[in-house]
C-alpha cells in the first residue's frame, strides 16, 4: 500500500477541479407581486454568450472565506443591500457541466429573504443593469417570470438559472404547511386576504380559496390582533405571523 503523500501526488492533478460560485435567489414581496433580483449581464469578454441575459446575484467563490460571507460581500457591492446570515437558507448545489460554456462551475445556491423598507445603498461593484422580475408558479407549478409587462422565457436567463429559480419556488412552495420562512419577506401585520393572495404565488388555487378557509389550514402560523384595517369591502382583521 502506497503512503498518503503518494496517494496525494498521484491524484492531485488527475481529476479536473470545477470552480465554486455562490449565487442567490433575492426575494422581495412588491405591491402584491413576488419579485427577485437580478442582473443583465454585460459582456465579460469577445463573444461571451451570456451578455444581455439576466442573472442570479453572486459571483465566484475565494479561497479563506465561508461561503454565505462571500454572498453577503457579493450582494452589498453588487445591489447596495447589507444582509445578514439569518436572511439566508441554502436551497441546493447544482452542478451540470455544460451549463457555463466556458468553464465547469459548481453552483451553491441560497434563498435571500429581502424584509420589508430594507435599505438600500449605492452599490459599489455596479456593473450589470439590476432588474426587478416578477415570479410565481402557474397552475403546473411551472415557472413563470414576467418583467415590465413582458414575458421572459428561459432563454432570457443566464447560466441555470432559471432551474435553480424553479428549484427555490418549488422548495417554497413545498415548505408553506410546515415550514414557510418566506413569511419574513412580508410586513409584520398583514389581513388574512394579503396572506392568501402571498401564498398564491407558489400555489395558484390560493386565489379562488375562501380566506377563512386559508385560515384554518395554515392557523398555526397566524395570530389575530385587535387592529383593523379599512378594506374596499369591509374592516378586516389584521393578523401577525410566526413560524415555530
Amino acid at each position: 500500500m502506497i503512503s498518503r503523500q503518494d496517494y496525494q501526488d498521484k491524484t492531485k492533478w488527475k481529476y479536473e477541479r470545477p470552480s465554486l460560485a455562490v449565487d442567490s435567489v433575492l426575494l422581495r414581496y412588491h405591491e402584491e407581486e413576488l419579485q427577485v433580483l437580478l442582473l443583465r449581464r454585460t459582456a465579460r469578454f469577445d463573444g461571451d454568450d451570456q451578455a444581455g441575459k439576466l442573472a442570479l446575484v453572486g459571483g465566484f467563490q475565494p479561497n479563506g472565506l465561508a461561503l454565505e460571507d462571500n454572498l453577503i460581500q457579493k450582494i452589498f457591492e453588487k445591489t447596495g443591500f447589507q444582509l445578514k446570515s439569518s436572511q439566508f437558507e441554502q436551497l441546493a448545489t447544482f452542478s451540470e457541466p455544460e451549463q457555463d460554456s466556458q468553464l465547469w462551475v459548481v453552483s451553491v445556491a441560497f434563498l435571500a429573504y429581502l424584509q420589508v423598507g430594507q435599505k438600500q445603498a449605492v452599490p459599489t461593484n455596479l456593473t450589470d443593469e439590476l432588474v426587478w422580475v416578477n415570479l410565481w408558479l402557474n397552475q403546473r407549478g411551472k415557472l413563470q417570470l414576467e418583467a415590465n409587462g413582458q414575458v421572459l422565457l428561459k432563454e432570457y436567463l443566464a447560466f441555470d438559472h432559471f432551474h435553480i429559480l424553479q428549484t427555490a419556488l418549488l422548495r417554497i412552495k413545498g415548505r408553506l404547511s410546515y415550514q414557510p420562512t418566506v413569511l419574513s419577506i412580508l410586513p409584520a401585520k398583514n389581513t388574512m386576504s394579503a396572506y392568501r393572495k402571498f401564498y398564491a404565488c407558489f400555489w395558484p388555487g390560493y386565489k379562488m380559496m375562501n380566506s377563512t378557509d386559508f385560515w384554518r389550514k395554515h392557523k398555526r402560523f397566524f395570530t389575530k390582533t385587535d387592529q383593523k384595517v379599512k378594506t374596499s369591502k369591509r374592516q378586516a382583521a389584521l393578523f401577525t405571523w410566526q413560524i415555530d
